[in-house]
């Protein structure tokens, strides 16, 4: 019975890397791939919720932009970042000659930025920024914000028609 242990005690320390090793070869294949699927899908479900968030966010606009001018209304908007993917800024609009004024521009800390078109009909949207210049609103990510978006009309030497003032009551930034 000495002997019968002593084998298998032996046999054991000597199967002992085998086995080891297979398990290692194993993890090495299998853990790469599901920290790219969890990645690939915090990635996708962050984009996916950006562009619901937008698109919210862009029925708003039209809604005011449909009604009379100097029309306003207060929204509520929030950005939510992912665990992996991170929203680090969500700029609304552009000066009123620019070129992205009838865009929300959503940047992402590991991808291409998402630009989500305001249009049928395209509405032209802005903020007039703490230095007296009409420019885009830039929020952060994972953050509520209420937004005042007021409709207006174009001010001399932007031609004609209206657009869509935008504005953060909170939470209150200085300049």
């Amino acid at each position: 019975m000495h002997k019968f242990y002593k084998k298998a005690l032996m046999k054991g320390i000597e199967d002992m890397p085998l086995r080891l090793l297979i398990i290692v070869i194993v993890l090495a294949i299998i853990l790469p791939i599901i920290f790219e699927l969890f990645i690939s899908y915090d990635n996708n479900s962050t984009y996916n919720s950006s562009i619901q968030t937008a698109s919210t966010l862009a029925n708003y606009i039209h809604n005011i932009y449909s009604s009379n001018v100097n029309s306003s209304m207060n929204v509520q908007i929030s950005f939510h970042s992912g665990f992996y993917t991170k929203i680090t800024k969500v700029i609304i609009g552009d000066s009123l000659k620019g070129q992205y004024s009838s865009t929300i521009r959503v940047f992402f800390n590991n991808r291409a930025p998402l630009l989500y078109v305001i249009d049928n009909p395209n509405v032209k949207v802005s903020s007039y920024a703490c230095n007296n210049t009409w420019q885009g609103l830039t929020i952060g990510g994972d953050q509520q914000y209420t937004l005042h978006l007021v409709d207006e009309q174009l001010p001399s030497g932007y031609g004609f028609g209206t657009f869509v003032e935008i504005s953060v009551i909170s939470p209150t930034s200085t300049c």
